[in-house]
């Protein structure tokens, strides 16, 4: 077992090998599937982040300054 284990460590090390077609697809996979269903979500949470922050200061403003 230590004999695999090291070597399998000084193997994945001492690689020469770059990044392949695979994990740009890969990467560029979950860009993009990024970009398609949880930017759009993160959109409307800010729309009504903003919509609940306008009205707390129209009251907060409208008690203060009455």
């Amino acid at each position: 077992m230590k004999k695999i284990r090291k070597g399998g460590v000084q193997m994945m090390f001492s690689s020469k090998k770059g990044f392949g077609i695979n994990e740009i697809i890969g990467i560029a996979a979950g860009l993009i599937i990024a970009v398609l269903i949880v930017f759009p979500s993160l959109q409307g949470l800010a729309e009504n982040v903003m919509l609940k922050l306008s009205d707390w200061w129209e009251s907060v403003a409208s008690s203060l300054f009455s």
